[in-house]
């Protein structure tokens, strides 16, 4: 089970090449805090703060005119709760609003931005990449950008291909970031920019399956007396949302023989469900219509299609008290769930979190996925 937090801080760092310690007064002017991280796909992040605090000249608000949170900057946030600290966010401003609420007589500053992928979407190229993997690819592409601090984590495919100048040569036509994330789409795996484990910590451009395997964190307990930690949970399953290639074929490009290609009916990551929707009677069947895929590839993005629209079809949305749960949950964790009967109880894979920081509070909105009902714990 969780354990609760007596204190709930927030921590951030910002400037414009590495960022620093802001000072009390910015924490201060802090109202609220919203980051939103994804599993695959872009983080992001919005502070709002008291344009007024410090109180502003004739001239204009010092907190816009500083440079602490000029657009450009590097901002990082973490979190607190107790004496464990965990980041939550590294990114780059790019949007400011500035509101103006009459009922309280107050302006309020919002400062928007992306983790650390933006720097990844600012240039769209035209590249060829001969002689290498997918995974070759994406290892060289990511650690392109190890001067913002990202390091590079890249899980090889079993089923990767690293074809000859003779047999083909991969294109570009792209930005870095829609580049990375077609290439993991034919293995159905994920990318996404992490905050390290805290504040000073580097972040990591991941590239790789959903990683389902991880030590799961502290349970979600709902109608358990006092355990219960939960201030709702709704859940919704798909019995439909699995789809798989039963039928096409592709043609070999150098003996031009014609070869079927079926998806894979079993899920081959780490099995959340007893019931999965790869074995619905309610599966959705397509043909296979990418006849000059090589052979491994063409299996690995029939098997992708399969994994990917299965591994979603259980959805669960829970809101916590992040100081009541005691830990603040990431995306790409494996979370608990009792209390909610054998069919939506056990395991689930985070694929999106929302932090909402307030002073003095702290709550947490939690997607969580798996690939259908009954609980294998």
């Amino acid at each position: 089970m969780s354990v609760s937090a007596d204190t709930v801080a927030i921590v951030v760092h910002a400037g414009a090449s590495k960022p620093r310690p802001v000072t009390s007064e910015f924490i201060d002017a802090i109202q609220s805090v919203t980051v939103r991280q994804l599993d695959d796909g872009t983080s992001t992040f919005q502070l709002v703060l008291d344009a007024d605090q410090p109180e502003r000249d004739a001239s204009d608000f010092p907190i816009i005119s500083g440079a602490t949170v000029a657009t450009g900057n590097r901002l990082k946030i973490a979190v607190e709760l107790g004496s464990s600290q965990r980041g939550l966010i590294d990114g780059v401003i790019v949007h400011h609003e500035l509101n103006y609420d009459s009922s309280s007589g107050m302006f309020g500053f919002s400062v928007i931005g992306e983790d650390l992928s933006f720097y990844m979407r600012q240039e769209e190229k035209a590249a060829e990449w001969p002689g290498r993997s997918s995974a070759q690819i994406a290892r060289e592409i990511i650690g392109n950008y190890a001067q913002y601090g990202l390091d590079t984590k890249v899980v090889t495919p079993s089923n990767d291909v690293t074809p000859t100048a003779e047999q083909w040569v991969r294109q570009q036509t792209a930005t870095d970031l829609s580049f990375v994330r077609a290439l993991g789409r034919q293995f159905g795996y994920v990318f996404a920019t992490r905050a390290g484990k805290t504040i000073d910590s580097q972040s990591v451009g991941y590239w790789g399956p959903p990683p389902r395997d991880g030590t799961p964190l502290p349970t979600l307990a709902v109608e358990m007396g006092s355990s219960t930690n939960v201030i709702s949970l709704d859940f919704a399953y798909d019995a439909a949302a699995a789809e798989a290639f039963a039928g096409g074929s592709r043609v070999d490009a150098n003996t031009f023989a014609s070869s079927a290609v079926q998806s894979a009916s079993t899920f081959s990551l780490a099995q959340f469900a007893t019931s999965g929707s790869l074995s619905s009677p309610l599966l959705r069947k397509r043909r296979f219509v990418q006849p000059n895929l090589s052979g491994t590839l063409a299996g690995a993005y029939a098997d992708a299609l399969a994994q990917t629209s299965a591994r979603s079809a259980l959805r669960a949305r829970a809101v916590v008290d992040g100081t009541v749960y005691g830990t603040a949950v990431t995306p790409s964790s494996v979370v608990d769930v009792r209390g909610a009967g054998k069919t939506f109880d056990g395991f689930y894979y985070v694929e999106r979190v929302d932090h909402t920081l307030t002073r003095g509070a702290y709550t947490q909105t939690i997607v969580m996925t798996r690939e259908g009902v009954g609980s294998t714990t």
